[in-house]
């Protein structure tokens, strides 16, 4: 797993799976900087998250939801060595701040260039502190921090969050996985 932030010092590179921290700028086949543009062009989790923000709050009951985890995907959960490669989102939102609404969270979806359904859930969603304000490390610029740290294996998934265990840093993580080569 390979965790990076916007600290540099935080770091860590194992050899079974990627923890993707906030950007990747992975080398795909492609005359792009950031690699192939996946048919529609590729948009950055972070300039998904205030639309998508946008969305839940205007559903009725979710005015004050804030964000707690943004999980991305390669289509067909194929691994991929660059941030275009992550196609789909769900982002997850905390609505605990709403007083006297059955919802406690909600999921909305991304794929395919379009926001899809919201999913209001009675159940509130933890182990995650707010993200309040979108992180200012890209998914771009985490892998090229992943890439400068040596790592070079692939990813299928990646998930931005700022998790309550341990020390949480300044910044929210972002969070890799995917099959060892």
């Amino acid at each position: 797993m390979a965790v990076v932030g916007s600290n540099t010092r935080r770091v860590a590179v194992p050899a079974v799976a990627a923890a993707v921290a906030a950007s990747l700028a992975g080398a795909a086949s492609s005359s792009s900087p950031l690699g192939s543009t996946n048919g529609g062009g590729y948009r950055d989790v972070t300039k998904l998250i205030p639309e998508a923000t946008l969305r839940v709050r205007a559903k009725p009951g979710f005015s004050k939801a804030v964000l707690l985890e943004a999980d991305g995907s390669t289509t067909g959960n194929r691994q991929t060595t660059s941030a275009t490669g992550i196609t789909r989102w769900r982002f997850v939102y905390n609505d605990q701040g709403t007083p006297n609404f059955k919802y406690r969270s909600a999921f909305l979806y991304y794929a395919r260039g379009r926001f899809g359904r919201i999913v209001a859930n009675r159940s509130p969603f933890v182990e995650d502190l707010n993200i309040p304000r979108v992180p200012k490390m890209t998914l771009v610029t985490a892998v090229a921090k992943l890439r400068a740290a040596g790592y070079r294996s692939g990813f299928s998934n990646v998930t931005l969050r700022h998790p309550i265990a341990g020390r949480p840093g300044p910044e929210p993580l972002y969070i890799g996985s995917g099959r060892a080569r």
